[in-house]
């Protein structure tokens, strides 16, 4: 019995630290977008390209 709720907390365990690392993992792409994204810095990239 022991073992099967070890096993149980196991899987929690790892579905959790997944999660966060998903939620990490989002939180820096939107932080690299919205850095991209802003303003003054499409402004310099545009007028570099033209």
């Amino acid at each position: 019995m022991q073992a099967v709720e070890e096993k149980r907390h196991a899987k929690l365990q790892i579905k959790q630290k997944a999660q966060q690392l998903l939620k990490e993992g989002f939180k820096a792409d939107i932080a690299k977008l919205d850095s991209w994204l802003h303003l003054p810095k499409l402004i310099t990239r545009y007028k570099s390209q033209g």
